[in-house]
């Protein structure tokens, strides 16, 4: 049996190694530029909600960025207990008032998880909690 190669006996595997520790240093150095380019652009962009944080509202919207973990902790019980108490209590036999509380109540949980801008979160989750008030109460 022949053996075609390109080079010397016993250096394939060498070379296998070489390849693989240059694509592994190539990985970590193209992760490392594409965080530190990720971390520049956030850094960037805090500085200029910072710098349009004069007014009183975006002064409010910018508190509530900064403390946006106890808010969605706060929020997710809240809307997760008041939609279950009104979808349990208040939408026995109606399927549009289950709908009334089952959308905005989801919509408002999946905002949590995405990580959208707490001004949409704040405002979904408030009309999610009155629409689940007005159906328990009604």
């Amino acid at each position: 049996m022949t053996r075609i190669s390109f080079l010397p006996d016993g250096t394939h595997s060498l070379w296998v190694v070489i390849a693989v520790i240059l694509a592994h240093k190539r990985c970590i150095t193209l992760l490392n530029h594409i965080l530190m380019e990720t971390t520049v652009k956030t850094n960037g962009t805090l500085l200029a909600a910072q710098k349009h944080a004069g007014t009183q509202e975006n002064k409010l919207w910018a508190t509530l960025e900064a403390n946006r973990f106890g808010i969605i902790a706060n929020l997710l019980l809240i809307i997760g207990c008041l939609g279950g108490i009104s979808a349990s209590y208040g939408a026995d036999y109606d399927t549009l008032q289950l709908s009334l509380i089952v959308f905005p109540t989801i919509l408002s949980l999946a905002l949590i998880l995405a990580v959208a801008p707490m001004k949409s979160i704040v405002s979904l989750s408030g009309i999610a909690v009155i629409l689940d008030l007005l159906v328990l109460i009604f």
